[in-house]
């Protein structure tokens, strides 16, 4: 009796597609093995803020680079720190007493409303009472030098005056200048002066009365 046919070995496709098929679940392995890393997102409210410094530098920064902490204490009881820091253009700038800090770069007083007026944590709801203050004894103190500023703000005793007095003479101040532009633009604009100085409010015309209001408007109209 012959022998039996030989069993023809396995097709060369059938090794192929093993092999392949072992080669993918190494690699899918791998892959299943190498976790993947998700960048972490700025939070919604982080925005892109821009300022451009005295020196001609712009500074592009988010709300999170703003570091923490307040200089209001500080601030409020040195009125010559006040006069250094307020604005970078001024002769009297003095970048090393600037608290805050972005970048490397020391901010001017002046621009802290551009800096935190966005800012997602709301500082500037507690800074901008102070900031106002600030700006009204620092535009005063570079009118002048020092010594005339002290000059003016001294009591009867010839010791300086506080900086709640300082403030409180310099609101009056305001105050009356404010009411004599209010009354000067009256006399100037005569029988104009109510179309002029007035604004729309719930369908009709209503002129202003509030001397700052008035006063503002008149700066407006003469920059024109």
């Amino acid at each position: 009796m012959p022998p039996p046919p030989a069993i023809p070995p396995p097709l060369p496709l059938a090794v192929t597609t093993q092999t392949s098929l072992q080669s993918g679940i190494e690699l899918g392995s791998s892959l299943r093995a190498t976790p993947v890393v998700i960048p972490s997102l700025q939070p919604i409210g982080d925005r892109d803020h821009t300022l451009q410094l005295g020196s001609g530098v712009v500074l592009y920064f988010r709300a999170s680079e703003i570091p923490d902490g307040s200089p209001v204490p500080i601030l409020s009881k040195d009125l010559p720190r006040l006069g250094k820091i307020w604005d970078d253009t001024h002769s009297s700038w003095d970048p090393a007493l600037a608290p805050l800090v972005i970048q490397g770069h020391p901010i001017a007083l002046k621009y802290w409303q551009v800096v935190y007026r966005r800012d997602p944590k709301g500082r500037w709801n507690y800074i901008k009472k102070y900031w106002h203050n600030w700006k009204m004894i620092a535009e005063r103190w570079h009118k002048s030098t020092p010594e005339n500023f002290w000059a003016e703000f001294m009591d009867e005793n010839g010791k300086q005056k506080s900086y709640t007095q300082i403030l409180e003479e310099l609101r009056e101040q305001r105050k009356q200048d404010c009411l004599a532009i209010a009354a000067s633009a009256q006399e100037e604009y005569g029988d104009i002066y109510f179309s002029k100085f007035s604004y729309h409010k719930k369908g009709k015309r209503v002129a202003m009365t509030d001397p700052r209001a008035v006063s503002r408007h008149y700066k407006r109209c003469k920059t024109v």
